[in-house]
């Protein structure tokens, strides 16, 4: 009933939009949170958002799970990003074009990266995959340097499963040169591909 064109994603049981601190949530019966609105400012002189692991609402606590799409999109100033610790989703294009985010841990609890989540992010030289993470959309890092250290605490990338659309994605970890990030045009899949190599991963790695 909701298939067509695309798919629709049904949000079961929330029961609430607020707003608290720098962020609009949505709060479910489950009692997690999605961030969907970012409603504040990047520190001026750092660079740096902190997000909080929880939100309260009506007294009682609900733990970030998710940063909902475009969630910190086009936010060029932003150098420095400390994610919720409970983190099990992160959105499309939810880092897309930050051109200066250089810092991000994502949490042990991660589960998903989707499709251009950290595209155009092009200081980001370093980032750790925790082995938690099981399903990486199309073109994540996409626009990312080509040599960045990309180091992953699973043994190898699990096979993508094109039926109900996890595991990670044939083109994941594919990105252009620095040079060539002009040529990116996102809607034009063939030219993409044309120029784009994939950036090496090492895998079995613990954290530093």
């Amino acid at each position: 009933w909701n298939s067509g064109v695309g798919s629709i994603r049904t949000l079961w049981n929330v029961l609430n939009i607020i707003k608290q601190g720098d962020f609009e949530y949505m709060v479910a019966g489950d009692k997690t949170a999605i961030a969907i609105s970012f409603i504040g400012s990047v520190d001026i002189i750092s660079g740096k958002v902190t997000m909080p692991n929880e939100v309260t609402y009506n007294e009682e606590s609900y733990i970030i799970t998710e940063l909902h799409n475009d969630l910190f999109k086009n936010q060029v100033t932003l150098r420095e990003i400390v994610l919720p610790n409970q983190l099990r989703v992160i959105g499309e294009n939810t880092f897309n074009n930050c051109v200066l985010l250089s810092k991000v841990i994502l949490p042990d609890t991660l589960v998903t990266i989707k499709q251009q989540a950290f595209m155009l992010c092009t200081a980001l030289n370093s980032i750790y995959l925790p082995s938690s993470l099981e399903n990486v959309g199309m073109f994540a890092f996409m626009g990312c340097p080509q040599n960045m250290d990309m180091k992953s605490g699973r043994d190898s990338a699990k096979d993508y499963n094109i039926i109900n659309g996890t595991g990670y994605h044939p083109m994941w970890n594919y990105s252009v040169d620095i040079a060539d990030i002009g040529k990116i045009d996102p809607s034009n899949i063939a030219s993409v591909i044309n120029i784009a190599k994939p950036i090496n991963v090492v895998w079995g790695q613990a954290r530093a």
